[in-house]
């Protein structure tokens, strides 16, 4: 068992749902912005989880904890808001990754953090969560000619159904009791099985 703890650190989970729950939030960010620019053809998918799979498994047994790598995730939703091409993103995240890797080697992390004010790391998140808000809105049902017909709000992912996501999220996302995360990735597979069967 101690070999096993020195692997994973099982012994030192304090809530089992909470770490369901934010293991599954990071994977309903992940998830649908690399089927997203898989559909869009802009990534190839085979490859991405493979590479992402593997990254996230070596960096979870060096570390001991779960490396949210925050900046690719980024470049993820600025390539679907901005529709960026393959190269594009490629170049993105290499230039991403080295600058990241000689800060982290030289130690200058902590003093870059610092000239930054979080009010500037704020306002650039809020911005990119509102370009990919409005991408996601264009992929709804009759998105190209918003009214207010059955399609639009009451299909399986239309706008009633993400409002109600929605305000369940900001709810209950600081709860510690509630996954937030863990519940909504279940309804998730929840609705996509019931279209998977009723397109056949």
């Amino acid at each position: 068992r101690e070999a096993v703890y020195q692997i994973v650190p099982l012994n030192e989970v304090e809530s089992y749902t909470r770490e369901l729950s934010g293991m599954l939030g990071d994977l309903g960010l992940y998830i649908p912005l690399v089927i997203s620019l898989s559909l869009t053809g802009q990534i190839d998918l085979g490859p991405t989880l493979i590479f992402s799979g593997l990254s996230n498994i070596i960096t979870g047994l060096s570390f001991k904890v779960p490396m949210c790598v925050q900046p690719m995730k980024s470049i993820a939703a600025v390539a679907l808001a901005d529709k960026l091409t393959h190269p594009q993103i490629m170049a993105g995240g290499i230039c991403t990754g080295g600058i990241v890797m000689a800060l982290g080697a030289t130690n200058l992390i902590g003093v870059v953090n610092a000239m930054i004010p979080n009010s500037v790391v704020r306002g650039l998140q809020l911005g990119l969560g509102l370009s990919l808000f409005r991408t996601a809105v264009t992929m709804l049902p009759g998105a190209s000619k918003p009214n207010w017909s059955a399609i639009f709000w009451l299909e399986w992912d239309g706008l009633l159904g993400a409002g109600m996501a929605l305000l369940f999220a900001l709810i209950f996302v600081r709860s510690h009791k509630v996954p937030t995360a863990m519940l909504m990735f279940v309804a998730g597979v929840i609705v996509a099985a019931f279209r998977l069967g009723a397109s056949g």
